[in-house]
């Protein structure tokens, strides 16, 4: 078996052969072989360093694709989500604007809609004014029942007046009558014991208030022609004796009715004036209300007739301004108007169910005074300092300005049994110090002779 060596000995000989025989030495040939093998090796390093290097490149190159297939792959992805978000935005779009146009659709039904009901309601509208206005021309044609305190400062209101009328135009001392005929004089002093604890003129000259005198009997006058009868309006007639006739009788039936079916009475009473007064609630001042089935010009002779008979009665004597003077025409034309405030405050009080009742004077007069009496209260002479002043607890009353009103019954006319104090009576009391006007010397004969007679 040959050894390892031999082929490469064989080798090197082929080699030398050749060499010998293209005349190169040995020593040539492996100088040439050297520099050859160190080329090679270099070129060997060269090519291995380039593999390195491609090898390098290429996993580089690798890295950067598998960066690039990931991208693509990334981009991809990113390319469907983003066509699956342009569909859906597409879609969303097309939602919108079905929305959009089923809105557009709502809006345009419900303009449509809202000029209908523009239409409608402002047809609506025109029937509810015509409702309202219907309503309301019956509510004022109807009757309601109204509230005690209403009432209560109505009646008050009309005493204050009386009060102020009588201040305004009353005489300022009894002295100024004294020459008046004795006849005149006895007549007075007759009205005036229907209102007072007065019952000569002598008494009656100490006296400084005659106007209190003036308000009483008007007061008491305006009762018995208008408060007294609850159907005194049937009087007016153009023959007034036939009135009072009819409205007495009336009067008397109606009384005798309430002994029986107080209630039933009570109801007839108020719808009668209700017919007559349909509005009375509507009265303006110093206008007479308006009243159906009764002629307007019958009723105003009424009322002119109840004044009238006042100031041209013996009363007549307590006021002051000449027949001529202009102050005299508008102490008549203030008394009018407290007649028609008298009338209208009747038609007020008579349409209620429940029956309102005037007392006479004599109910309280020369009766003792005291400070927590249902029926009176005193008159604005005697100041108290509160409601629970006693200062005057026991005085005699003297003079009653005002009558008590009293109510019985309810609003239905019922519980007739039961009745309540609406206003108290105003009155003047028994003064401790009266002081005695100085009589005129041309009065003295007319004064004597009338005091002896007395």
């Amino acid at each position: 078996m040959p050894t390892p060596s031999t082929p490469t000995l064989h080798r090197f000989n082929f080699r030398e052969t050749e060499h010998r025989r293209s005349g190169t030495s040995y020593q040539e040939v492996g100088s040439v072989t050297a520099e050859s093998e160190a080329r090679l090796r270099r070129r060997l390093q060269l090519t291995s360093q380039e593999h390195e290097l491609e090898r390098r490149q290429t996993q580089e190159l690798k890295i950067q694709v598998e960066r690039l297939q990931d991208m693509v792959k990334y981009n991809r992805a990113g390319r469907k989500r983003a066509e699956r978000q342009l569909t859906e935005a597409l879609d969303t779009v097309q939602d919108v604007q079905a929305t959009s146009n089923a809105w557009k659709s709502r809006c345009d039904f419900l303009e449509q809609s809202k000029e209908q009901s523009e239409k409608k309601l402002e047809s609506c509208m025109s029937q509810l004014r015509q409702m309202q206005l219907s309503s309301f021309q019956q509510v004022q044609s109807a009757w309601s029942p109204e509230e005690d305190q209403s009432l209560r400062e109505l009646i008050m209101g009309f005493y204050k007046s009386i009060r102020l009328w009588a201040t305004t135009y009353s005489i300022e001392s009894f002295a100024e009558i004294i020459g008046t005929e004795t006849e005149g004089l006895e007549a007075l002093l007759a009205e005036l014991g229907s209102v007072s604890t007065f019952t000569d003129l002598g008494s009656l000259i100490n006296f400084e208030h005659p106007f209190l005198f003036t308000a009483a009997l008007l007061s008491t006058h305006l009762y018995d022609h208008i408060f007294n009868n609850p159907f005194f309006v049937i009087g007016a007639s153009s023959n007034l004796e036939d009135g009072e006739k009819s409205s007495e009788a009336l009067k008397e039936l109606f009384f005798e009715l309430s002994k029986v079916q107080g209630s039933s009475a009570q109801k007839w009473r108020a719808q009668l004036l209700r017919d007559l007064f349909p509005r009375p609630r509507e009265a303006q001042p110093g206008k007479l209300i308006d009243i159906q089935g009764v002629s307007r010009n019958d009723f105003t002779i009424l009322f002119e007739e109840i004044m009238d008979s006042f100031h041209c009665g013996y009363a007549g004597l307590l006021l002051r301004p000449d027949d001529e003077s202009k102050e005299w025409s508008d102490c008549l034309s203030e008394l009018e108007n407290l007649v028609i405030e008298a009338v209208n405050l009747y038609a007020r009080v008579q349409t209620q169910s429940a029956f309102f009742e005037w007392d006479v004077p004599g109910t309280v007069l020369g009766q003792p005074f005291t400070i927590d009496s249902p029926m009176m209260r005193p008159d604005r002479f005697h100041r108290l300092e509160d409601e629970e002043d006693r200062q005057h607890d026991g005085k005699l009353v003297k003079i009653v300005l005002n009558p008590t009103v009293r109510i019985y019954g309810d609003h239905d006319g019922d519980n007739l049994n039961k009745s309540r104090v609406l206003v108290k009576a105003a009155v003047y009391l028994e003064d401790d110090s009266p002081s005695t006007p100085e009589i005129k010397v041309e009065d003295q004969e007319s004064w004597t002779l009338f005091r002896w007679r007395s």
